[in-house]
């Protein structure tokens, strides 16, 4: 039997407006113009917004959940957010598998928040919360894949960091009179030291595989950074 092809996956992290999303959306075109066959995908299923774009995978669950996982007074909160995350690593790895097989020439997977990411969020609930815990996971009764499951270890990890009041200025008056923007911008604040001391510390499994990215530059400085890293780093699969 031909042993699996390996799928290079590329993740992003950081707070709201560090950038992460205006990169990948470069990164999309940049593979698109070199004929990479890029896929993206969004570890975080609590945007009531999520499936309402092109890229963004449809999920009905998310519908219906997004006000539950955003309540932390919702009874067994701790569960359905617990299921959440663990539902998405499966159907990331799900799609990770399917890309294995598939007759796609030169495929990659972007994701849009990681372990970092999960981590960030656990750790707001339980400061003692074990690193360890995310790369193991219980698939969701709903899936064909049984038992514990690994999770995807990326080749790369960018993580974006930048500036507090960066993040706080790249909101507009506008958006800064809706629900939302408030409560992003007060997210930011209230986690930005933890985010810090995160990747400052990044956890061993991963360390070797993440790099710091200064987000409080334009987004094509960024961008050309993220491109030689990407070739120098990975040059089996992107050339130089």
């Amino acid at each position: 039997m031909n042993q699996l092809r390996h799928i290079p996956t590329i993740w992003f992290s950081g707070l709201h407006r560090s950038g992460k999303w205006t990169e990948i959306d470069l990164l999309l075109n940049f593979f698109i113009e070199n004929w990479y066959n890029p896929f993206v995908r969004k570890w975080h299923g609590t945007r009531e917004w999520i499936g309402k774009e092109e890229r963004d995978p449809n999920s009905e669950r998310w519908q219906i959940n997004s006000p539950k996982l955003k309540n932390r007074t919702t009874p067994n909160f701790d569960k359905l957010r617990m299921e959440a995350a663990e539902r998405l690593q499966t159907e990331l790895n799900t799609s990770y598998n399917a890309l294995q097989i598939a007759p796609v020439a030169k495929p990659v997977i972007l994701l849009d928040r990681t372990l970092i990411s999960r981590y960030l969020t656990e750790k707001q609930f339980d400061d003692k919360f074990n690193f360890d815990r995310t790369l193991h996971f219980n698939p969701t009764r709903d899936s064909e894949i049984i038992g514990i499951q690994k999770t995807i270890i990326p080749d790369l990890i960018f993580v974006f960091e930048c500036n507090l009041d960066t993040l706080k200025n790249r909101f507009t008056p506008e958006e800064l009179m809706t629900e939302k923007g408030k409560f992003r911008r007060n997210n930011i604040e209230r986690t930005f030291d933890l985010f810090q001391s995160i990747i400052h510390n990044i956890p061993k499994p991963i360390e070797n595989r993440v790099r710091i990215i200064d987000g409080n530059r334009n987004r094509y400085e960024v961008h050309d950074e993220v491109i030689e890293i990407i070739k120098r780093d990975l040059p089996t699969y992107f050339e130089k």
